[in-house]
């Protein structure tokens, strides 16, 4: 069935100008966070996030979760960086995909429970290729079938073009489904991603091939999606997919509750297509635990 509302040539105007349009606001928009330690020369140890330099060059802002204080730079005896403020590793996934150019470093591991039945977990292997696997319990209950459960696993390559800022994401979703044979064979995605931004704040671009009980589809699936944290426990996120392999336009805005260890996604579900508009008649939940190396 064609798309009903856009052609698959505006569609590529449309990608390829967020995709020349990124680098021009990265650097003003996308300065990646950081958790750090400050020691004073007064022996203070002070923990918070993103240390920036003032405008004079001899100012520094330590701003935590509660409260903002300005160090000057005088005072400060050293900077140890922590790592990358949370969520870590919580970029690895979108609203319902991993088609973001983040990955998993070495060593850590991401889980996802949608609605406590869809549930996917992920390793990283190297600091550049993870590999997750999921299953799902209600479409494999609510299909006749001799199979147990419809589960997937998902490769993924995170590539750095410029650390910390842009990053290219390349995988691959390999579903098995209760109602069909061939194993990994029949239903299948393979997603390419450009991530402009810090794992807190950043905007991607991208596209997946659709493959249907073994061919191929000649046209993507396009997506764009957002994490943009507010403050360090509260992000906005969307997510759009279109294209002809789904007969029309998804859209998923939600937010997500940031915790060290625990994070709470909640997704309402918009759409289009031949049919007309359509929405999900209450929003989705997601509860995510994540593991960062030391």
């Amino acid at each position: 069935m064609s798309m009903p509302y856009w052609s698959v040539s505006r569609l590529s105007v449309l990608f390829f100008f967020f995709v020349s349009l990124f680098p021009a606001v990265a650097a003003a928009q996308f300065t990646p966070d950081y958790e750090v330690l400050i020691t004073t020369t007064d022996g203070r140890a002070l923990k918070g996030r993103s240390v920036r330099q003032d405008s004079s060059g001899y100012q520094f802002w330590l701003k935590d979760a509660r409260r903002e204080t300005m160090i000057n730079q005088d005072q400060i005896h050293r900077i140890d960086t922590l790592g990358l403020w949370s969520p870590p590793v919580g970029s690895y996934l979108n609203q319902i995909g991993p088609n973001t150019g983040y990955g998993l470093k070495k060593g850590e591991v991401y889980w996802r429970s949608y609605m406590l039945t869809a549930n996917f977990a992920a390793v990283g292997i190297t600091d550049y290729f993870s590999i997750g696997a999921g299953f799902d319990i209600a479409s494999s209950i609510l299909t006749a079938s001799d199979h147990t459960f419809t589960y997937a696993i998902a490769p993924k390559f995170s590539i750095p073009i410029r650390k910390d800022l842009i990053n290219v994401g390349i995988g691959g979703i390999f579903l098995n489904l209760p109602d069909y044979e061939g194993g990994f064979s029949t239903h299948n995605f393979y997603h390419a991603t450009f991530s402009v931004g810090s794992r807190s704040r950043n905007l991607s671009t991208g596209l997946a091939m659709v493959q249907v009980e073994g061919n191929l589809r000649p046209s993507p699936v396009y997506t764009m999606n957002m994490n943009w944290s507010v403050k360090s426990f509260f992000a906005l996120q969307a997510e759009i997919l279109t294209g002809a392999p789904i007969e029309g336009t998804v859209v998923l805005p939600g937010i997500q509750l940031i915790g060290r260890r625990l994070d709470f996604n909640l997704t309402y579900p918009i759409g289009w297509n031949a049919g007309g508009f359509y929405y999900s008649p209450f929003p989705l939940g997601a509860l995510s635990f994540k593991v960062s190396r030391p």
